[in-house]
């Protein structure tokens, strides 16, 4: 600005004085409306809205980060981390605005897994299971995996391994703009099973306290439902009646028992598995097990008195108890008979399915002189010689410095008295006193046995 004055006739013009005035352009603010941070992955488009100072110029935006604007739109394409800047241009009067930002912090979104149910309670031994699920929108598939329980997972498919419970979980992995989903798990319950149980016994019938021997078999299953089943572990407890006979444990899937009955009857035999982890206690249809006994009954004639090289004679019977025939093979011994005696039983042996039968015995006694073979007694005559002997040797010298009619005399004596005194030992005429015995007939089966005493006297 410049102020001049003129001059007039007594002055002249003033000199120009200038002074000059700096207008500086008027600065301009925007004002941004606040963004909503933090959002989800796949929030909805947005509005940006932001004004500015009157120099008339557009506010313009600018984004860096996982995100698209359009127009005043502002859509999210990715988690992560938005920021958005605010500007405007100035103008001859109006400068620049000073930009502002903000930033907008997208969380990953999640997912969600949708766990088809599995059937529960099953039994142990089920077919092989299906696990269907879905999972949210990273793409990643859903796993399977079992947490706790006798149980595998292959893919999708569930192999139940044993009885429990099964806990089997789903999971989905994240990517960068989903996060992990929420693991989902199932419970299945898996109930033991009872197996197939046969029981036989061999053999039957059977003598008493002789042995039987019990099989228990849990077979192969006969369908696909329990092929990857185990093979069943534990013991087998046999019962007659309620009456237990013994336990035994299982080798493979067979148990075995070797027992004996102590009474005749016919016998209800169970096997009773007592199960394990995975199989629960059955009981077997049962079989029938027969005890039998026999009887020895005496002889109508128990007492025998026979000579020296002749036969006693003896009769008994054997009867079967508890069944009309016996089951197996009844062999007869004769004890504390006569040495060097022939002893013969007819028959010999009572074989396996035969009735009453009645069995001879014969003793053939052996005849003089060869009773010195006999075991149970010394023969008497032998002693009466040793006897005799011993009288005589004191008188030995006597005799040969004595009078020969008094040595005659005396030997004489001597003589007589020995010989009445083998007589009187001897008896019976045959060199032999009479001698009696009192055998034992035994009846022999396995461990069953029944005896009977006889009596013989021998001259």
């Amino acid at each position: 600005v410049t102020a001049t004055q003129a001059g007039s006739t007594n002055y002249s013009a003033a000199a120009p004085v200038t002074q000059t005035i700096i207008v500086n352009q008027i600065a301009q603010t925007i004002t941004f409306a606040p963004l909503a941070s933090p959002v989800t992955y796949g929030v909805a488009p947005m509005t940006v809205s932001a004004t500015g100072g009157a120099s008339g110029n557009p506010v313009i935006f600018t984004i860096t980060g996982p995100a698209t604007l359009t127009g005043s739109t502002l859509t999210i394409t990715g988690a992560g981390t938005v920021t958005i800047t605010a500007s405007q241009a100035g103008n001859t009067n109006y400068s620049a605005a000073p930009s502002v930002s903000q930033t907008l912090v997208v969380n990953p979104a999640a997912q969600t897994i949708t766990f088809a149910p599995l059937a529960t309670p099953v039994n142990y031994g089920v077919t092989p299971m299906t696990l269907s699920a879905t999972g949210g929108a990273s793409g990643n598939p859903v796993t399977f995996k079992v947490i706790s329980g006798s149980a595998t997972v292959s893919g999708n498919i569930l192999t139940i391994t044993g009885a429990g419970i099964v806990t089997v979980a789903a999971d989905q992995a994240g990517n960068a703009n989903y996060a992990a989903a929420t693991e989902v798990t199932q419970t299945v319950t898996v109930n033991k099973i009872a197996p197939a149980i046969t029981i036989t016994s061999t053999p039957t019938p059977v003598f008493l306290f002789n042995p039987i021997t019990l099989t228990a078999n849990i077979p192969p299953p006969s369908t696909n439902s329990c092929l990857l089943c185990s093979v069943p572990t534990g013991t087998v407890t046999f019962l007659a009646g309620s009456t237990p006979l013994g336990t035994a444990t299982l080798s493979g899937r067979n148990a075995v028992l070797t027992t004996s009955l102590a009474a005749v009857g016919t016998y209800t035999i169970t096997a009773v598995y007592n199960g394990d982890s995975n199989f629960s206690t059955q009981t077997s249809a049962p079989v029938t097990e027969v005890a039998v006994d026999f009887t020895l009954t005496g002889s109508s004639t128990p007492s025998q008195d026979v000579l020296h090289g002749t036969a006693a004679t003896y009769s008994f019977v054997i009867t079967p108890v508890g069944s009309s025939t016996i089951p197996a093979d009844i062999k007869l011994t004769l004890t504390g008979f006569p040495g060097a005696s022939i002893v013969t039983f007819t028959p010999s042996t009572m074989v396996s399915a035969s009735g009453t039968t009645n069995i001879v015995l014969t003793v053939q006694v052996p005849s003089y002189p060869t009773e010195a073979a006999n075991t149970n007694h010394v023969p008497q005559r032998a002693l009466a010689l040793i006897a005799l002997g011993s009288l005589l040797l004191p008188f030995g010298r006597k005799l040969r410095v004595g009078s020969k009619r008094a040595g005659r005399f005396l030997c004489l004596m001597l003589l007589l008295a020995g010989m009445g005194a083998m007589a009187g030992l001897t008896g019976c005429g045959a060199g032999w006193n009479h001698e009696d015995f009192t055998p034992t007939v035994t009846a022999t089966s396995g461990a069953l046995s029944h005896n009977t005493e006889i009596s013989l006297r021998v001259h």
